[in-house]
């Protein structure tokens, strides 16, 4: 997987662009080989076809990391497909309209090379939601890694079926049954562990963590076990720490040394309660708290007092990667080779991710958010209550959970990744119908994919929402949030918003303009990609903040406009004083060094 893909938006221009001087002609399993010369170099070729009509094909990238522009016949940008820097790319797309459709390949930065593309499936849409799923997925299916998906809708399977396979060496494929990795879509369990332990009477969730874990290190403000519940809790991210010494986050990892790079950290990042900071050290802390008031191992309490009882057979967390888990997926990504290899799950991530379970026993789960047979209806309302934060911002978290709207109707979810593996639950309360997906492909887009299964299955149900029609939103509004807004976890990742007569738009650092389309006087989604941004609303109308959903949530933080001037000249002579060693407080032997040269 790209080390970009994160905020990687996929773009939908509205401007025309020039048409390309020349343009070769696609024909159906007729590969054409091309070269890139040049850094700006594109190459562009043409295919007819009728309305509704469902294309698949793929890039195949000899030598360049190719991306991929499909145009309309207007000459219209419609969508960007991009997922591998090496090997096979794939892309598909539908039509509503017939044409002759455009495929522009540039290279993704100053490369040239060699590339080959293909045409491998042009065929009618289908006509059954089923038929449109496995469209969808025909990039899991066969002798690939795979895919798995399940709709639910008033407690009844509308689908449920698995693509491609779970293991490439012994040629399994994969099954409902196949128990899959589900990465950070464990921390709800996690969640309901400790809630059910508050239910008991054994903690409560608003002590101090040094209560349970009093190695940890006492720091000026105190941090609650419902900071950790809700990512508000200012520790840093371990797997950021460990990867800034350059540790293989697939080899052990101990309890002590996650517990002694947490005592390293000089201060807290932010004070507990007042910022959202997406954090997984958080969520292994409190699975020792479960261990340590408990006085049992986190996954044999796991399986005792949650899986058990809601009859989720094949579901456990994996204590570590020696322990074998009978016929599980296992993980691939494409290689340096261009070809599949088998990547190993992150290490010790219990808690925060490491259940590997299946579609059957996700549904149980899914189940008890209406029928509180678990925890009782008190713990659903508190895991799915959004929190609010000190200055009275409201989250788009809960407890292990994210609460938001899609086509206006309110959504909890959470997705999840691994090493590898991808997933994503969602479940739709006004209606009580839900998605899940699991992969064991890291290209595979959870996100993504379960929103368009969730627009295929209950499109009735998005079309009775009420939203914001052409028009309705004030867009004199938008002027208080016009700025720049600078990426929390990324600050060199900045997200400008502009407003240009009756249009508002926002760009990212090294990436075209892009429309927003009003949902309320806060939500804003991103036309033509599965993102949104909510501005924390101040009371005069202004934001200081913001929350982007795509890919999971990230905040981002306005950035003040008493910024330097451009004309700034440095004196390089003060530089001397700064010469030297920096070793990083939390990780000794992480040492920077700062050196001039005339």
């Amino acid at each position: 997987m790209k080390k970009r893909q994160l905020l990687c938006f996929a773009f939908i221009l509205l401007k025309a662009t020039l048409l390309p001087a020349q343009s070769q002609n696609l024909k159906l399993n007729q590969p054409i080989s091309a070269q890139l010369e040049t850094s700006e170099d594109s190459k562009y070729f043409t295919i007819a076809l009728d309305s509704a009509y469902f294309v698949y094909g793929k890039i195949d990238q000899n030598s360049v990391d190719g991306i991929i522009k499909l145009y309309s016949e207007e000459n219209k940008l419609l969508e960007e497909f991009d997922e591998t820097g090496k090997g096979p790319d794939f892309f598909s797309f539908t039509t509503n309209k017939k044409g002759d459709y455009r495929l522009e390949v540039a290279p993704f930065k100053k490369d040239s090379g060699a590339f080959s593309i293909e045409i491998l499936t042009a065929e009618p849409l289908a006509k059954t939601p089923e038929g449109k799923v496995d469209q969808l997925l025909i990039g899991y299916s066969g002798d690939i890694p795979g895919a798995e998906v399940l709709v639910l809708k008033d407690g009844k399977t509308l689908l449920e079926k698995a693509y491609g396979m779970s293991n490439l060496s012994y040629e399994i494929p994969f099954k409902t049954s196949t128990p899959t990795n589900i990465g950070s879509t464990s921390k709800q369990f996690t969640a309901m562990a400790i809630m059910l332990l508050q239910q008991q009477g054994k903690l409560n969730i608003d002590d101090d963590i040094r209560k349970y874990i009093p190695e940890l290190p006492e720091f000026e403000q105190k941090v609650t076990l419902r900071n950790f519940l809700t990512h508000t809790n200012g520790y840093r991210e371990f797997l950021n720490l460990f990867s800034l010494t350059g540790s293989d986050l697939t080899l052990p990892i101990s309890e002590e040394q996650i517990i002694r790079s947490i005592q390293n950290q000089p201060k807290l990042q932010n004070e507990p309660g007042t910022k959202f900071n997406y954090n997984n050290t958080g969520f292994i802390l409190l699975s020792l708290v479960v261990e340590r008031v408990t006085d049992t191992p986190f996954p044999q309490w796991m399986k005792e007092n949650i899986f058990e009882p809601l009859n989720m057979k094949d579901t456990r967390v994996r204590a570590s990667n020696d322990e074998i888990i009978p016929n599980r997926a296992a993980g691939y990504k494409i290689g340096d080779s261009g070809k599949y290899v088998e990547v190993e799950d992150l290490q010790y991530s219990r808690g925060a991710g490491g259940i590997y379970t299946t579609l059957p026993d996700l549904k149980n789960w899914i189940q008890n958010f209406k029928s509180h047979q678990l925890g009782g209806e008190e713990i659903y309302k508190t895991m799915t209550t959004a929190f609010v934060l000190k200055d009275g911002d409201t989250l788009d978290y809960g407890f292990g959970l994210s609460i938001d709207k899609y086509h206006n109707k309110t959504r909890i979810h959470h997705g999840g990744a691994d090493a590898a593996h991808r997933s994503m639950l969602m479940y739709f309360p006004e209606f009580d119908a839900a998605v899940i997906t699991e992969s064991n492909n890291a290209s595979f887009n959870s996100a993504g994919i379960a929103n368009k299964i969730a627009d295929i299955y209950f499109e009735n149900e998005f079309n009775d929402a009420k939203t914001l029609k052409d028009g309705e939103y004030n867009i004199a509004k938008f002027e208080k949030l016009l700025g720049e807004y600078a990426l929390d976890e990324s600050p060199d990742f900045i997200l400008s918003f502009m407003k240009e007569g009756d249009r508002i738009y926002t760009q990212a650092t090294g990436q075209p303009e892009i429309d927003l389309i009003a949902e309320s006087d806060s939500v804003f989604k991103i036309k033509g990609i599965e993102a949104r941004v909510k501005f924390n609303l101040n009371e005069d109308g202004t934001a200081n903040s913001l929350t982007l959903m795509q890919n999971g949530i990230h905040t981002a933080t306005k950035i003040s406009s008493d910024k330097n001037s451009e004309d700034f000249v440095y004196e390089t002579s003060k530089f001397d004083k700064l010469l030297g060693k920096y070793a990083l407080e939390e990780m000794k032997t992480f040492v920077m060094t700062f050196m001039k040269d005339e």
